[in-house]
């Protein structure tokens, strides 16, 4: 049994702006493979690759010698050998290929410049997809499977629909919009991007997937098109978006890869917008995924960033939920000190854009949480925010990126160091569990009966004060379940938006509506806290929906009445 938390715990590296005053995280943009007995993960800004045998315990391997500052790194596999490519509007992209990633790749070929890649292989053909613009559509061309060079005419694949297809719709976020992203806008344009282009065979279908409307919108998701051959036609799939967070800590999940595991199951993985720092600072979330029985491809975010304990071997997608519940949130935090603004209260918020900030980085500062009274706890997930981190200067070569977003792919892994200690009086103190980490965002897992959970901070990479975004614990609170959910209701204003509503609940810690085309389709899954209500602007026109609104407490879920969409 594995027991995974999003943000996915890799070692996510610190970028070192050649003009921003700060550092900060990324990784975006991921492309997940099983390849000779090994999961090898490529993401974005990363400078090199992960790799793991379980998919939840994760290793980095450097390699400067890739494309470490193209976007979209993508790779596919083809017999023995893994296929890589990246993005560069400036220079022909390189093709490269290995039968061991880890003693480095070979040259295969440079054939033009494209930006968001994917390379598909079928037998002793192949296809390249690419595309990324809020004006162009996302591009296909048939290529020499050995030489890899364009073969035969290019076509088109798919442009956004925003009156049809509500993913695609961006407006909703038209008066949110920063100063910097205005500022891009006049060079991309303001209208919604299509990118991230990712395609799988599965059964006789195949799935063309890609990403919209814009990285840094909670909804930003993974769209899915069915066809009968890698050219398409490629027609728009009943149940869509295929893969949307718009709620809870983590929010996004656009831009990614479907891929199938050593047991026959399929992932998807995609990445998960913070956008604090910069625009494009994110981090990656993991789903089981699956395919119905009437072929629509669907990915299970219910309860998307809580603890999924999954299965070993072979196991039904759609019967996976969270393991425990969320105990922390809004309750009581303390701390050794705090910076204005950057109080307690904002580790447990369920926000990953808001952080509690110490006056310092030294040994001794500490947070600690109140549940309220003394509960099961199962696990603590820690995560590290980033705000007014020192950056480090590097020799001019070592920096890469476009004009506006130059930056040093960090080479180093640093420690956070840290204690967990558990209480039920907040006197006495027992070990948790915890310590030295290269993982900003780590779920530790023990059993334990307490009331009161601390961290004490040791270091922390650069000598940063220390900074949490979240301090989440799970566990069950003991109590009864909450009532079902009552006075829900949801109403078409638009073609492709539609209103959300249900009854207040003392007794519940949030709501989380379950949406889709049937009954038994409610795929889609809105994760709310202290809501009672919710606007979804990612609707299909003409599509009948059903919905269901589920409560939940710290002792659990109490599934809505399923109910048909008015309008």
């Amino acid at each position: 049994m594995k027991l995974l938390c999003n943000p996915l715990e890799i070692a996510y590296k610190y970028q070192h702006p050649l003009h921003g005053k700060y550092a900060y995280k990324e990784a975006a943009d991921p492309t997940l493979v099983y390849f000779k007995g090994r999961y090898f993960l490529f993401t974005s800004k990363c400078g090199g690759f992960y790799y793991s045998d379980d998919l939840v315990k994760w290793e980095f391997h450097e390699d400067r010698t890739l494309e470490i500052h193209g976007y979209a790194p993508d790779v596919s596999v083809r017999g023995e050998w893994l296929y890589f490519c990246a993005s560069s509007y400036a220079k022909k992209c390189k093709i490269l290929r290995s039968k061991d990633p880890f003693k480095g790749f070979e040259l295969v070929n440079a054939p033009f410049a494209f930006w968001d890649p994917h390379l598909y292989f079928e037998g002793e053909k192949a296809y390249l997809y690419w595309g990324c613009s809020s004006k162009e559509p996302i591009h296909g061309v048939e290529m020499d499977v050995e030489k890899m060079t364009p073969k035969g005419e290019r076509f088109d694949l798919v442009s956004a629909d925003p009156a049809h297809h509500g993913i695609d719709d961006k407006s909703v976020y038209e008066d949110k919009r920063t100063l910097w992203q205005k500022y891009i806008a006049l060079f991309t344009g303001s209208g919604t991007f299509v990118e991230g282009a990712f395609l799988n065979k599965i059964g006789e279908k195949y799935y063309f997937q890609y990403a919209t409307p814009g990285t840094e919108f909670p909804t930003y998701g993974d769209a899915v098109l069915v066809g009968d051959s890698p050219k398409g036609l490629f027609t728009w799939q009943k149940h869509n978006p295929y893969s949307v967070c718009p709620g809870g800590f983590t929010q996004g999940a656009g831009h990614g890869s479907t891929f199938e595991d050593e047991f026959g199951n399929l992932w998807h993985t995609s990445s998960v917008c913070v956008c604090v720092n910069h625009n494009f600072e994110r981090r990656l979330g993991l789903w089981p995924a699956g395919v119905d029985e009437d072929g629509l491809l669907f990915c299970n975010q219910y309860f998307a960033d809580y603890p999924k304990e999954i299965p070993d071997g072979k196991f039904d997608a759609r019967k996976i939920g969270p393991a425990y519940m969320l105990l922390s949130y809004k309750k009581k935090a303390t701390a050794l000190s705090s910076r204005e603004g950057m109080e307690p209260q904002n580790a447990v918020d369920e926000s990953i854009k808001t952080m509690w900030q110490a006056e310092s980085g030294k040994k001794g500062e500490w947070l600690m949480v109140d549940l309220g009274a003394e509960k099961d706890v199962r696990a603590v997930q820690v995560n590290f925010g980033d705000w007014e981190v020192p950056k480090k200067k590097a020799p001019r070569r070592e920096y890469g990126g476009t004009i506006s977003q130059e930056r040093f792919i960090d080479t180093e892994q640093p420690d956070y160091v840290y204690t967990l200690e558990v209480s039920s009086d907040g006197k006495t103190w027992q070990p948790y569990t915890g310590g030295s980490t290269k993982l900003p965002h780590k779920l530790w897992a023990a059993n334990a009966r307490a009331r009161y959970v601390r961290i004490t901070f040791e270091s922390a990479p650069f000598g940063q004060r220390f900074t949490l975004c979240g301090l989440r614990v799970f566990g069950f609170g003991g109590g009864a379940l909450p009532e079902q959910a009552k006075g829900t209701a949801a109403k078409r204003l638009s073609p492709t938006r539609a209103k959300f509503s249900w009854a207040a609940q003392k007794d519940a810690t949030g709501h989380c509506i379950r949406l889709g085309i049937a009954p038994d389709k409610l795929y889609t899954s809105i994760l709310l806290y202290d809501e009672n209500e919710y606007t979804a602007t990612f609707l299909d026109a003409g599509t009948r929906y059903f919905y269901a609104v589920d409560a939940f407490n710290e002792s659990g879920i109490t599934q809505g009445e399923v109910r048909q969409m008015e309008g």
